[in-house]
């Protein structure tokens, strides 16, 4: 099986597909890190997407599409796979398809974890960190605090977690990848669940969905 998981940058997917991982021992798959692979490891056909990344190019769809694939065979296609961040065009999702057409056999999953915006930009852009122990803190919900509760150290905020950050990836993410979302939606392949909820809450409703369906 195949699971693709989706969603808007801090939507929470990364903590579901660990808790996916951890629950069911799927493999997770990540294009950045099967080119990095790749690329460190000098592995067989690592000058081409080296010759981009070098010279600070996107890796090409066709180049990505056929390294996925390739991972795939690799770790055994009988395996229980999750895919976090991919594809995230609508030519990638193209590419995709036509290999899975040679698969028929294989069971796919394509799960959108649905949140609000304003919601996400909140709860991100009031996260603060504190400097010495590393304890997570929401000024949100926790409107006095200034230091951390478990050391007294100073608390700050993470530069991706900074309003223009986030706000900038959320943007590219709604014109590169929303056009996949509605795209699986359209052919209703696509399966959606509250991701406006808390974490266990919705690992629930996504063990009920895999239910019958893991290897």
């Amino acid at each position: 099986m195949i699971l693709f998981i989706y969603g808007l940058p801090g939507s929470g997917k990364g903590t579901q597909s660990e808790l996916i991982k951890k629950k069911y021992g799927f493999i997770h798959l990540s294009t950045g890190d099967i080119i990095r692979d790749i690329i460190n490891n000098k592995r067989k056909g690592w000058e081409e997407p080296n010759s981009y990344v070098a010279s600070g190019q996107l890796v090409p769809d066709n180049l990505i599409n056929d390294l996925f694939f390739n991972s795939l065979n690799e770790n055994g296609i009988d395996k229980n796979f999750i895919i976090d961040g991919y594809p995230r065009t609508l030519n990638q999702l193209d590419l995709i398809a036509g290999k899975l057409k040679s698969l028929p056999d294989l069971k796919l999953m394509h799960l959108y974890i649905r949140c609000d915006e304003e919601k996400i930009i909140k709860r991100i852009t009031s996260r603060r960190i504190c400097e010495n122990c590393g304890a997570i803190f929401n000024i949100e919900l926790d409107k006095e605090i200034q230091n951390c509760k478990f050391c007294g150290a100073k608390l700050y905020q993470r530069v991706d977690d900074q309003y223009s950050v986030i706000k900038k990836r959320i943007d590219e993410y709604k014109i590169k990848t929303l056009p996949v979302i509605e795209r699986l939606k359209e052919e209703g392949s696509l399966i959606e669940v509250d991701g406006d909820r808390e974490v266990d809450s919705i690992f629930k409703d996504i063990i009920l969905l895999l239910k019958g369906k893991v290897r």
